[in-house]
């Protein structure tokens, strides 16, 4: 009964519509979203981060089109290109360079293509701040004798 009601939503392409609005309230607020609202600490969340998800914003519209694709087609849409590559997966950033559309080309290729470099400096960085090895180095002072 669930899922047919998740597959609605997902087909009436809310997030497309969100990012084409240029609507970064209602892109964050569904990249937030999971059914069910899962609250955060619960035993079905991992990390922190509840699973279920319902809007990503790698997931493919029409012509193989994801939500990054259309914003870093627009003008102007920076503000949403930032909320879309700050989901609490980060599938955002890993789609920026490896989401294609129906002719093979990735979101970056699109904002290149625009001379949006502005939204290729913007994810860069977020890149650019993620650890890279999932390692983290922790210095802790010991208390002297």
């Amino acid at each position: 009964e669930h899922s047919s009601f998740h597959e609605v939503l997902l087909e009436m392409g809310l997030l497309h519509r969100a990012v084409r609005r240029n609507c970064r309230s209602m892109v964050k607020l569904l990249l937030q979203y999971t059914p069910g609202s899962v609250p955060e600490g619960s035993e079905s969340s991992t990390n922190g981060i509840p699973e279920g998800f319902l809007f990503r914003p790698d997931v493919h519209g029409p012509a193989g089109l994801t939500p990054l694709h259309v914003a870093a087609g627009r003008d102007g849409s920076e503000d949403v290109l930032d909320a879309l590559t700050d989901d609490p997966r980060q599938i955002g950033i890993e789609a920026w360079k490896s989401a294609r559309d129906s002719t093979g080309a990735t979101p970056e290729d699109y904002a290149r293509l625009r001379g949006h470099y502005a939204y290729i400096h913007l994810v860069q960085r977020k890149i650019n701040r993620r650890p890279s090895s999932g390692h983290v180095v922790v210095d802790i002072a010991g208390e002297p004798s």
